[in-house]
């Protein structure tokens, strides 16, 4: 959270006096990841239940390759979205919306997660939406 890149991102209920004080950030990552958590148990109970997330799709050099990354609310908890050279829609998708609308840019994320890398595009169709700001 030091980067500047990421300083617009943080919000205004993680910071004092114009810093970020920490037991507020802390508190907030907990909250967002508590509710990552309960999509997780919520799709346990309903198979054809898919969660929602809006927040920043950003792209990424990561070992296995480039990487698109999606960080729900735009601001901690980043995820994996797919890898660029994945052969899915998804892949195809996320490098269009980035070289159409810039980078990072804000979208929907749709579809079901998983407990290990993210979403889970290969069974369940993930999709992409824009989402107006």
């Amino acid at each position: 959270m030091s980067d500047e890149g990421y300083k617009d991102r943080i919000p205004e209920a993680a910071l004092k006096n114009g810093k970020v004080f920490r037991p507020l950030a802390y508190a907030l990552v907990t909250n967002e990841r508590a509710a990552i958590l309960e999509e997780l148990a919520r799709q346990e109970g309903d198979r054809d239940y898919l969660s929602s997330f809006h927040g920043l799709l950003e792209s990424a050099r990561g070992d296995a390759g480039e990487l698109f990354w999606f960080t729900p609310d735009g601001w901690w908890t980043s995820m994996v979205l797919c890898y660029a050279d994945q052969d899915i829609p998804m892949a195809g998708a996320a490098g269009d919306i980035l070289r159409a609308f810039g980078e990072p840019c804000y979208v929907t994320v749709s579809g079901r997660l998983n407990g290990d890398d993210g979403f889970d595009y290969e069974e369940n169709g993930l999709r992409l939406l824009i989402a107006p700001d």
